[in-house]
């Protein structure tokens, strides 16, 4: 029984995290409703994000800054809606 519970509780992670990548990619998409056609530039802004989860996590590793982990969380999720949003605009 306990593996079951473990289980759903992963399931259920998982779901929350898909939604909040979603919310993420919506929020972009209202915010910057154009996406560069190039995909250099695409690559460039995934490279932005995740240069921003890497200063994250040098402030949580080296600097013990509070609610970094919030932060580190924050920019993982905001790296993968631009994944995504390459992704869809993959041809």
């Amino acid at each position: 029984m306990k593996q079951i519970e473990t289980v759903i509780q992963q399931v259920e992670l998982l779901e929350n995290i898909q939604a909040d990548i979603t919310d993420e990619l919506v929020r972009s998409i209202k915010k910057y409703p154009t996406f560069p056609v190039d995909l250099i530039y695409q690559s460039a802004i995934i490279a932005e994000e995740s240069g921003e989860l890497i200063q994250a996590c040098l402030d949580y590793v080296l600097y013990k800054e509070v609610n970094s982990t919030e932060n580190i969380r924050l920019e993982v999720i905001q790296t993968a809606a631009m994944c995504l949003r390459m992704l869809i605009h993959l041809k």
